[in-house]
């Protein structure tokens, strides 16, 4: 049995069958896991698919639908939820805090995908195993490890012509006598784009980035491993660009009033865990332990209409403990473990008049100013497998507690305290089952989800959607979630496949419904509450057919629906049952390759994207206007080219060239186009 990190420590750049560590915790076949698991793989991310950031790698997985509300935005969508219905996990420690949003938010893209070896992604509840916020689905982003021996160098760099952007990574790797250390730079440029066909350069658009990680890998023997790494982002004026009033308008979207709005988003991890094997004890086979910091900042400028300009920031620094233990026992393989989050947050703002003169200071920034949340819980599963492997049960539970205490908070115009605390018990039960055929299985669970409500949701005073400002919110419940799953998975012979039909209750979903009353600026007013129950249904699909091991053929389509209780108006009589704010419409993906038969390094691939119209709009997408059109989001098919050449043993070049017909289209929920025709170049060097 290996744990998460253990996976994959003893020898990253090794060969053999495929395992995920997301799902169970502990190395485990795709395959036999009684989930809808995908993995993106180190090739995926440099050598094929070549994103331009980590939320674009998303497009490529079955059933994922990425939201961008601007260039240097971008929000997965996973069963129908975004923000903070997903979790992201950063060798298994979390990225999600107290301030994360709700709805589609930019913090994924605070993750360098050159600093990720391998992207895990899981769907549907995992609040078992990682507690709150891991509802829609959880990812993993398993950072790169020591390789080879001796010093190793990498270059890579991406040029891409309808961004206009430049991405450029340098990494070394030393490996010495049991201690291996990995570290990279990476720059990237992103400049006005060219957005299709008709709407023609988007200006407004670009910003740059800078990112450094390490990571320091010391085997004080072969069954005790000392892991430290940082790794650190910096993103400079990144635009919203649809709300200002440079935005271009798409199928009769509104235009934005602001002048100029702008973020600057910083994040910094450094955490170090110690991971043991073959340990001789009646507890645990192997254990993981773990400390973590983790801070992230975020500071928005905005030049209103009048001239006038705000100033809202805030750092979130966030300490984390984690421990994990793993035994096979006569139970069956157990894995438990416990682990503490506190977040310290503090906020500001400041607006300015046209002249240029200090108009006020305010009690708080986007969140609540000297505020503290604190994030625990203990989990315990069991796997058991039957003698002849063809049956496995996996139960599991956990305990979380949220407490939340905010200093200084905006309760109309007045510096008031807030303090809450909740408590939750989750649990799964999940089975799989091996069919008849090479490869095959099926597979069925019900699983619990759960999210407390955090900082943003309770104190949170900043635009939301568009012409709306949010203000805060005390007293909301946390939420509920339970999602029925039946799926089967086959790989075997020359096709591969998977397909799942799932159903999640929604109770106690917090939503934001309207006050009633506008502010000094004429903006209405809203506000979080429990609005009531709901629910989403899907069906996700995709397979791969190899003919000869020349030519291969994959698919993969997903639907999705739901709707909640929502407060239509801000009449308290008003509540209906409406569709789900932003939910994706169907869509699909069509790819042919062709691998060179005397040459297997050389590949070309010709794929399609879809997307299906959707019309099934809320009431706040109906006054979202700055990104959904009136008529709902018109549906798509994207062409793109795409081919590879291992040009040498140390070099490799990819190129693409997407959106081949040059359509203005964008995601649903969307703020801004795609790029139109796009020509993509990556080269990487290994020397």
């Amino acid at each position: 049995m290996s744990s998460l990190p253990l996976a994959r420590a003893q020898e990253p750049a090794a060969e053999g069958p495929e395992v995920v560590v997301t799902a169970t915790r502990y190395a485990t076949d795709p395959l036999r896991v009684p989930y809808l698991v995908h993995v993106l793989d180190e090739d995926d991310l440099r050598r094929r698919r070549i994103p331009r950031s980590l939320p674009d790698a998303f497009r490529y997985v079955p059933g994922v639908n990425v939201q961008k509300t601007s260039q240097g935005q971008g929000s997965p969508y996973l069963r129908g939820l975004t923000g903070y219905h997903t979790l992201f996990l950063i060798d298994g420690i979390r990225l999600n805090n107290a301030t994360f949003r709700s709805g589609p938010n930019q913090y994924w893209n605070t993750v360098d995908p050159l600093s990720v070896a391998r992207l895990e992604v899981v769907k549907g509840p995992s609040s078992v195993l990682y507690g709150s916020d891991a509802v829609g689905g959880t990812v993993n982003g398993l950072t790169l490890d020591p390789w080879g021996t001796g010093t190793n160098w990498r270059s890579y760099a991406r040029l891409a012509s309808a961004e206009d952007s430049e991405v450029w990574r340098q990494e070394v790797s030393l490996v010495r006598e049991g201690v291996g250390f990995v570290g990279g730079i990476s720059r990237k440029f992103f400049d006005d784009y060219d957005g299709g066909k008709h709407t023609g350069e988007v200006d407004n658009a670009g910003y740059d980035e800078g990112d450094l990680d390490g990571k320091v890998s010391w085997f004080a023997s072969p069954d005790r491993e000392i892991v430290v790494a940082y790794q650190r982002v910096g993103q400079n004026d990144a635009p919203r660009t649809h709300a200002t009033n440079r935005s271009k308008s798409f199928e009769g979207t509104a235009p934005g009033t602001d002048i100029q709005r702008i973020l600057d988003q910083g994040r910094e991890l450094a955490y170090a865990q110690v991971r043991m094997r073959n340990l001789d004890s009646p507890l645990a086979d192997e254990a993981t332990l773990g400390v973590s910091f983790h801070d992230q900042t975020e500071d928005q400028k905005r030049i209103r209409s009048n001239l006038r300009t705000e100033w809202r920031g805030y750092s979130d620094t966030v300490l984390g403990l984690q421990a994990q233990m793993g035994k096979d026992s006569p139970l069956g393989r157990l894995v438990y473990g416990i682990e503490a989050y506190h977040d310290d947050v503090d906020s500001y703002g400041v607006d300015y008049n046209a002249d240029g003169s200090i108009r006020a200071h305010l009690i708080q920034g986007q969140v609540a100013d000297e505020a503290a949340y604190d994030l625990w819980g203990a989990y315990l599963q069991d796997e058991i497998s039957t003698e002849d492997d063809r049956w496995t049960l996996i139960s599991g539970v956990r305990y979380t507690q949220a407490r939340a205490r905010a200093g200084d908070t905006d309760i109309g115009g007045v510096a008031m305290r807030l303090a809450d605390r909740w408590e939750n018990v989750s649990g799964s039960l999940r089975a799989r089952r091996t069919l008849p055929w090479e490869g095959a299985h099926l597979y069925g669970g019900v699983s619990q989800g759960f999210r407390a409500p955090n900082l943003s949701d309770l104190t949170r005073l900043d635009v939301a959607r568009s012409g709306e400002v949010e203000i805060p919110s005390p007293g909301l419940d946390p939420e509920a979630f339970l999602q029925y799953e039946i799926g089967a998975k086959r790989d075997g012979g020359c096709w591969s496949g998977e397909i799942a039909f799932y159903y999640t209750d929604i109770h106690n979903y917090i939503d934001r419904v309207a006050t009633g009353q506008v502010n000094s600026l004429a903006i209405r007013e809203v506000r979080k509450e429990n609005t009531g129950d709901g629910r989403i249904e899907g069906i996700e699909a995709g397979g791969e057919y190899r003919f000869n091991g020349v030519w291969s053929l994959r698919a993969s389509g997903a639907w999705q629906e739901g709707d909640v209780e929502t407060f239509v108006t801000s009449s308290p009589d008003s509540k209906d049952r409406r569709p789900f704010s932003q939910i994706p419409p169907a869509s699909g993906t069509l790819a042919v390759r062709w691998t060179d038969p005397g040459e297997s390094t050389l590949w070309v691939e010709g794929s399609g994207t879809f997307s299906n119209r959707q019309r099934r709009l809320s009431p706040a997408d109906l006054l979202n206007t700055e990104r959904i059109p009136p008529r709902g989001t018109p549906g798509y098919a994207v062409w793109t080219v795409r081919c590879g050449r291992e040009l040498a043993s140390w070099c490799t070049l990819t190129a693409a060239v997407e959106n081949l017909t040059n359509e203005d289209y964008r995601t649903h929920g969307s703020g801004s186009n795609e790029p139109g025709t796009n020509a993509v170049i990556a080269l990487e060097a290994r020397y």
